[in-house]
Parts: C-alpha cells; sequence; structure tokens
C-alpha cells in the first residue's frame, strides 16, 4: 500500500508542473538511463518512472529517490511469481523500508512547499 500512496503522491506532483517541464524531466529520465521508455500520459506510468521523473524534477531528493527505487523493488515482491524468481519474501523489515519510502516522499515534498501538514492532494 505505501508505494500506491508513493506513486499517488508523485503523480500528483508531476502534474502540479506544467507539460513542456514534466516531459522534459521525462526526456532527462530516459536520457540518463533511469526511465526505459518514453509515455506521454503520466498516469500510464510505473512506480519506478514517477521517481525517476520526480527525481528530475527536484520534487524530491536523491535520497529520497534511492529510498523510492527500494521500495518499487519489494513492492513487485506482492507477486508471488517475482517473490519465488527472486527467492526474497515481503516482510516487516521490507514494509518498513516501504513506510519509510512513503514518509521521505511525504517530507520532501511538504519541504519542496507542494504539501502543507494536514493536506492531502
Amino acid at each position: 500500500m505505501a508505494g500506491s500512496v508513493i506513486e499517488a503522491l508523485l503523480l500528483w506532483a508531476i502534474t502540479q508542473h506544467d507539460e513542456p517541464r514534466w516531459k522534459q524531466a521525462m526526456t532527462q529520465a530516459v536520457a540518463h538511463d533511469l526511465m526505459k521508455t518514453r509515455r506521454d500520459d503520466p498516469d500510464r506510468w510505473h512506480l519506478a518512472d514517477y521517481v525517476e521523473v520526480a527525481g528530475e524534477l527536484g520534487c524530491i531528493g536523491d535520497s529520497t529517490r534511492a529510498s523510492a527505487r527500494l521500495t518499487k523493488k519489494y513492492r513487485n515482491l506482492i507477486h508471488a511469481g517475482k517473490a519465488q524468481r527472486t527467492g526474497e519474501t515481503c516482510n516487516l523489515g521490507t514494509a518498513h523500508i516501504a513506510i519509510g519510502s512513503m514518509d521521505r516522499v511525504v517530507r520532501d515534498l511538504t519541504g519542496k512547499g507542494m504539501l502543507h501538514a494536514g493536506c492531502v492532494p
């Protein structure tokens, strides 16, 4: 669930920028090999795409970006096949990473003035 909250917050944050700006950030993410393909509809992106474009836009800092990348890795463990292939399990530790990443995203967005205490987009 924390990964879904991160997705929602970052989608919201990205779309607070005008389209040419987030498209430029998307192009930069693709050029830096952080995003696999350009998709011009943010509603169709994946968690990894939101993390990288939000990072390029400066919505989240580098350490939050790294933390959110881990969340993406662990979020995929809800798929039984993925967990079996990787030999990893979803447990309390991976849940703490996801919740911590969600908190970091909220703090970064609040610090940038995009969110306000007590305000949920």
